[in-house]
């Protein structure tokens, strides 16, 4: 499937790829320019990358689990955002997440939003400083699957 989308970037107008690769082999339009133009934008999911949200404490501890090696991550006030790649399954994600992909719009923040500013759009792992471009659904699940086992271990002995 091939989509036209209008970046509103001027640097990088227009892109018609597939949404994994670009034909110039330097990735989609969808993926860099929007994150590196300065401005918020609301990003379709589901076509250059997928997304789970969570509450933002619960992405944290995922991270941890994680380790160094996340992909993108923002955040909204309390929510949370993984950057996942675009084929990623929608079935089966824990109570905890729910999964962003086709035919849903997250806003994602500026470069310069951080973790450090305010506690609205930011970037908790931003993009120019991942160690990968997306966070590997399998390793996903697995910190989820982690942290949903001990919250509900933590349940049973109150």
């Amino acid at each position: 499937m091939t989509t036209t989308v209008r970046t509103q970037c001027p640097t990088r107008p227009l892109c018609t790829c597939s949404g994994t690769a670009h034909s110039s082999g330097k990735g989609c339009a969808l993926y860099a320019p929007f994150w590196f133009c300065g401005l918020p934008r609301p990003l379709p999911t589901g076509i250059a990358f997928c997304a789970v949200r969570l509450a933002e404490h619960h992405a944290r501890e995922a991270l941890e689990e994680i380790g160094p090696r996340p992909g993108p991550v923002f955040a909204d006030h309390d929510q949370a955002y993984v950057v996942l790649p675009a084929r990623t399954s929608a079935e089966a994600w824990p109570s905890i997440a729910r999964f962003c992909g086709p035919g849903t719009f997250v806003t994602v923040p500026a470069p310069q939003s951080t973790a450090t500013g305010p506690a609205g759009l930011r970037w908790l792992v931003n993009p120019r400083t991942a160690k990968a471009r997306f966070t590997p659904e399998l390793m996903l699940r697995t910190a989820l699957s982690v942290l949903v086992e001990r919250l509900d271990a933590h349940s049973a002995h109150q």
